[in-house]
C-alpha cells in the first residue's frame, strides 16, 4: 500500500488505562531502527560493499520443524516475585520461559509452551489497554486472537534466538520507564496498578521483549535488500502533483486475517466486537495495537494521509462516507476483515509543496520493509509446528 508523506502525523493516545497503547511507542523507539536518513537507499547511492557484507554472514539453514508429539507441560515452580532490572546491560534470554504454573497448556510452538496463565495474564492487558468490557463474553470473544498474538510472538522469539538477535535488560527497563512516563507515572505507581488489574509485570516484559526483538531481526535481516529506485520517487511525486487540489484523509485501520475458512466465523465476530466497543468509546489505536494485524498495528492502525483510489474500491468507497472520528463497519476482503476509521480530511496541497525525495524514499521503504516481515512472519508459521488447546 502505497502512503504518501508530505505532512506530518498527529497521534493522539489517551492515557486512561492505555498501558499497552503506550507502551508500544516506547518499544518502537528501541527496535533498532536507523536513523530517517540512514534506514534506505537508492541503488545509485548504496554503500559500496553493503551487498557484499550481507553475503558474508550467511545464517545456518533452518532446520526442519519437527512434526511429533508435544511435549507434557513441565512442572515448574511458581514465579519468584518481580527483581527491578540490574543496572548494567545484560542481554536478556530471548526464548520465553517455561510455564508459570501447573493449571494447563494453552497452546504448543515448536518446543515452547504457552500457558494457561500466559494467555490469561494477556488477555488482561488487552482489556485494560483496549478499553473493552471485561465479560464473559468479550473474553471468550477475545481468546482466539490473543493466543494467535502469543503464539506469533513465540515464533518471533524463537527466530530471534536462532539468529543470535538479543535484547539487553536494559532495553526493556527503558522502555517500561517510558512507559510510566507518558503515563505520568513513577515504575513503582505503573506495576502496582498493572498488579491492581491483574496484570504481572512480566507479560508487559514479554510484550515489549519480542517487540524489541522482532524489529531487530527485522532491520538486521531484511532492510539491507531494499532498494529504491529513482523513478518509483518519480512516480510518488507525479502522483502528488496530480491529485492537487484533491481531497485526501488521514485515516486508521484495524486488519483481522482469515487465515483459514474455519475461522470465518470467529474472525467475523472478533470483528463486529471490536465494532461496537470502539461505537461505545473504545480508543481505536488502542484496540488496534492489540488486535490488528495490519503492518501499521504498532502506529495504532495509522496509515497516513490516504487520497481516492489508493485503497481498494470498496475500502476507499467506505472512508469517503465518513466523517472525521467515525469509523466502518467490518468490511471483508480477500484476505480478511478491516474495520476503517477517518480521522482527518483536507484538500491535496499545491503541486509545488512536494515533500523532500528523501523522505519519499524512506516512505516506499518502510512499505517494503512492512511487506517483506509480514511474508516472512507467514512462513515461521507455515513451517512450525503449532497445537491450539484453547479457543
Amino acid at each position: 500500500m502505497y502512503r504518501t508523506m508530505h505532512s506530518s502525523i498527529v497521534r493522539s493516545i489517551p492515557q486512561a488505562n492505555k498501558i499497552a497503547a503506550t507502551v508500544v511507542a516506547a518499544m518502537v523507539g528501541l527496535a533498532g531502527a536507523l536513523p530517517a536518513s540512514a534506514q534506505f537507499a537508492t541503488p545509485q547511492t548504496m554503500p559500496q560493499g553493503g551487498q557484499q557484507q550481507q553475503q558474508t554472514q550467511p545464517q545456518a539453514p533452518r532446520p526442519a520443524p519437527q512434526q511429533q508429539a508435544p511435549r507434557p507441560a513441565p512442572q515448574a515452580a511458581p514465579r519468584a516475585a518481580p527483581q527491578q532490572p540490574a543496572s548494567p546491560p545484560v542481554a536478556a534470554p530471548l526464548a520465553p520461559p517455561p510455564a508459570r504454573s501447573t493449571e494447563g497448556i494453552a497452546a504448543v510452538v515448536n518446543d515452547d509452551i504457552i500457558s494457561i496463565s500466559d494467555l490469561t495474564a494477556r488477555l488482561q492487558l488487552a482489556l485494560v489497554s483496549s478499553g473493552l468490557p471485561n465479560t464473559p463474553e468479550t473474553r471468550q470473544r477475545l481468546t482466539p486472537q490473543v493466543l494467535r498474538s502469543l503464539v506469533d510472538e513465540r515464533l518471533q522469539l524463537q527466530e530471534a534466538s536462532r539468529t543470535n538477535v538479543s535484547v539487553t535488560d536494559k532495553e526493556i527497563s527503558d522502555a517500561l520507564g517510558r512507559v510510566a512516563e507518558q503515563n505520568r507515572m513513577e515504575r513503582e505507581q505503573l506495576e502496582k496498578m498493572l498488579a491492581s488489574q491483574g496484570v504481572p509485570r512480566s507479560t508487559l516484559e514479554d510484550q515489549i521483549r519480542s517487540t524489541i526483538a522482532w524489529g531487530k531481526l527485522v532491520q538486521r535481516r531484511l532492510r539491507p535488500s531494499i532498494e529504491i529506485g529513482q523513478d518509483e520517487i518519480d512516480q510518488v511525486i507525479q502522483r502528488i502533483q496530480a491529485n492537487a487540489g484533491k481531497p485526501e484523509y488521514l485515516a486508521a485501520e484495524i486488519f483481522l486475517s482469515v487465515d483459514t475458512p474455519e475461522r470465518e466465523d470467529d474472525v467475523r465476530r472478533l470483528a463486529d466486537r471490536l465494532y461496537e466497543q470502539i461505537g461505545q468509546g473504545a480508543s481505536f489505536p488502542a484496540v488496534a495495537r492489540q488486535f490488528s494485524q495490519s503492518a501499521g498495528a504498532a502506529n495504532g492502525g495509522d496509515l497516513g494521509w490516504v487520497q481516492q483510489g489508493q485503497l481498494p474500491e470498496d475500502l476507499d468507497s467506505a472512508l469517503k462516507q465518513l466523517r472525521p472520528g467515525q469509523a466502518t463497519r467490518p468490511i471483508r476482503s480477500i484476505t480478511g476483515y478491516h474495520i476503517l476509521m477517518l480521522r482527518d480530511e483536507r484538500t491535496v496541497g499545491a503541486a509545488n509543496s512536494l515533500p523532500p525525495r528523501e523522505q519519499i524514499m524512506n516512505s516506499l521503504g518502510q512499505e517494503k520493509l512492512d511487506m517483506l516481515q509480514r511474508r516472512l512472519l507467514r512462513d515461521l508459521r507455515r513451517a512450525a509446528f503449532v497445537d491450539l488447546r484453547v479457543g
